[in-house]
């Protein structure tokens, strides 16, 4: 029902007044012009909140009752403030993207509100101060008055604009147990791995004690099985934790919670606020005072579970992939999501991204592509209080030490020795790589750390393996991206050698078989690998019944 028709200038208008008439069947909003049968509504302000959002004197049933319907385009007109602007109709903040106004519910009333952001403030239309007295926020206009009772108009823009928007942020999930292929899936449940975590340390989940999505039962379960320790409750505050517990008759989570092993932070979705980044500093301190296994959560074990997890996961050296698929896991548990949907990819592309950004400060997307995502989550942390000494503590504590090789390998690169093409070949290093596993030996194979800056497979580089399962020498090649601080610096590739020590033979892991009658050896097994050896790899004397090995495995063993 809109009609694109611009308003005459007040230029012409004082060139002939004749050309100022506006046809009586529209009324004037702006630049666009409605029809007089256009859905709108007149109202005022009603208050502001201590987080900036406007409310407005009009329930969001009165706006439905006269044909506005969540996903709706709105026009919001303030004369007063000489403010106009389009924007989405939703139910709350979270709906619309990052920075993006939109008009939501607040307490069941209408509300100007901006994702992540103060609307009061970042509109221009009000700054504020902090009443220590009252403990509250007092908002003033440029004319020094409160806003409250200035007139409002919201106009129908388009309807329906924003309805896949809507959609693809609110998926629809069920809450029967039957629809899910585990019970770790329905309870959003999983350990988290990624980088350098070690396995069986640290979980996520949504909440064990809340049961409003008929869950907690199932997570209730899975934290007893895994032997939970200590617990980062990012939804609730205390005296909430507590009701919860009490109703849910979790006395597992119970015990902790009275011995003081459980963190209650009650974080809003606002995370670029200093308030959560404050929060998600106390949920790190608190995991450098307390040993895991850690689980976190909040309800779903999505969003603000995601920022704690993929900040731990990024300060623990994993690669974007990892990151990605251990976040984006959440939308296949509860929404049954497929990697090529359309709803996956705007997921990943919006939630996940913005995650990201906000971890690494960053203001464009674009700025992604050569972060440091490990400096940056030590950045964050250390702006928000965290100690260098907690910090180290909290990686010793979830760092995986037990391997047979580093795989986040650490190269200093020098571009003193590179040939004209760019090539580095840095020779067989001193130091072995690894021990014999008879798994394929892949340093670097999702993340490096060259030069002290952490870089990421796929996006920074790409790297190839030669004789890398084998006990001896094996050879790793690095091609860097042309974007690549490294790159620029004159090293395009970088060849590296190492050696991959055979593995020690004792009675302990070897098995020694003889045939029946006992005249000859019939097998010989790795226990460690439950893999038999192949016989290239030992020669025996049955009169002095030793097995002496050789290529993989080193030393002997008497049968």
């Amino acid at each position: 029902m809109k009609n694109l028709t611009y308003k005459i200038t007040a230029i012409l208008c004082a060139a002939s007044i004749s050309f100022c008439s506006i046809p009586s069947s529209f009324v004037y909003a702006q630049e666009e012009t409605y029809e007089e049968d256009s859905i709108s509504v007149d109202t005022t302000i009603k208050s502001i909140n201590n987080e900036g959002d406007i409310i407005l004197n009009i329930t969001t049933e009165e706006l439905r009752n006269k044909g506005f319907s969540v996903g709706d385009e709105v026009k919001i007109v303030i004369d007063a403030y000489d403010y106009s602007k389009k924007m989405p109709f939703v139910v709350t903040d979270s709906d619309s993207l990052t920075d993006e106004e939109a008009l939501i519910n607040e307490d069941d009333y209408a509300a100007l509100s901006v994702a992540k952001g103060n609307f009061a403030e970042d509109s221009g239309l009000f700054t504020s101060h902090f009443a220590l007295f009252s403990r509250k926020t007092i908002w003033k206009d440029i004319n020094k008055n409160n806003g409250i009772g200035t007139a409002v108009k919201i106009y129908l823009h388009e309807k329906g604009e924003y309805k896949e928007q809507y959609e693809m942020r609110n998926p629809e999930r069920t809450y029967d147990r039957d629809d899910y292929s585990s019970d770790a899936k329905y309870a959003n449940f999983r350990n988290v791995t990624a980088g350098t975590i070690k396995p069986d340390i640290l979980f996520r989940s949504s909440s064990p004690i809340n049961d409003d999505l008929n869950r907690a039962d199932y997570a209730r379960e899975k934290m007893e099985k895994y032997g939970i320790k200590a617990v980062l409750n990012l939804s609730d505050d205390e005296k909430k934790a507590k009701k919860y517990i009490e109703k849910s008759g979790n006395d597992y989570y119970k015990k902790l919670f009275d011995e003081g092993n459980v963190i209650c932070l009650a974080l809003s979705y606002d995370f670029d606020s200093d308030e959560f980044g404050q929060g998600i500093a106390q949920a790190v301190k608190f995991m450098a005072t307390h040993d895991g296994p850690y689980l976190v959560h909040c309800t779903e074990g999505k969003d603000r579970t995601g920022f704690l997890c993929a900040l731990l996961e990024s300060l623990m050296g994993a690669s974007v992939s990892e990151m990605t698929s251990d976040y984006m896991q959440t939308y296949k548990n509860f929404y049954h999501y497929d990697s090529d949907s359309k709803e996956f990819k705007y997921t990943k592309k919006n939630y996940l991204n913005e995650i990201f950004m906000d971890i690494a400060d960053a203001d464009t997307r674009s700025e992604l592509k050569t972060i440091d995502y490990h400096q940056a989550a030590v950045d964050f942390l250390t702006v928000n209080g965290v100690t260098e000494a907690e910090i180290e503590n909290v990686v010793n504590k979830l760092k995986e030490t037990d391997t047979a090789y580093d795989e986040i390998l650490e190269l200093s690169l020098d571009d003193s020795n590179v040939d004209e093409k760019g090539r580095l070949e840095l020779g067989l290093q001193d130091n072995a790589i690894a021990t014999f596993t008879g798994e394929a030996i892949k340093p670097g194979a999702k993340t490096m750390q060259i030069n002290d800056t952490y870089m990421y497979r796929g996006r920074d580089y790409k790297v190839s393996y030669s004789d890398n399962k084998h006990a001896g020498t094996m050879t790793l090649k690095i091609k860097f991206k042309k974007k690549t601080e490294i790159y620029q610096s004159g090293i395009k590739k970088a060849t590296i050698s190492y050696t991959i020590k055979p593995k020690e033979a004792t009675s302990a892991n070897i098995e020694v078989k003889l045939n029946k009658k006992g005249t000859k050896i019939k097998s010989v097994k790795d226990l460690d690998r439950n893999a038999k050896i192949k016989s290239s790899n030992y020669s025996y004397d049955m009169s002095s019944r030793v097995v002496n090995f050789y290529g993989d495995y080193t030393g002997s063993v008497s049968f």
